[in-house]
């Protein structure tokens, strides 16, 4: 599972995050969902009416996948803002 910082931000204010459709994603901005950084573009994919999205609170969210990782070890998670602030390659 990849994690954007953002979804931190969002438990941390108890709010609802929201998950977008990566068809609608790619669609509008004409790349692949998993090319697209979701911190930086969060409040852009929020406010587009033409990217459907579902809604669920942050804390819920870290509080499910903490049990279900509990459980089963899965799934495995990166840290997706972390990764990429790590990388040595230039615009990767």
């Amino acid at each position: 599972m990849v994690i954007p910082d953002i979804t931190f931000h969002l438990a941390k204010e108890n709010a609802q995050m929201a998950l977008f459709s990566p068809y609608d994603v790619e669609r509008v901005y004409g790349k692949p969902f998993a090319d697209v950084a979701i911190s930086q573009h969060y409040d852009e994919l929020v406010a587009d009416e033409r990217i459907r999205k579902k809604y669920l609170n942050a804390r819920d969210f870290f509080q499910r996948l903490a049990e279900i990782q509990f459980e089963s070890g899965y799934p495995y998670i990166m840290y997706e803002d972390t990764v990429n602030r790590a990388n040595p390659i230039a615009g990767a």
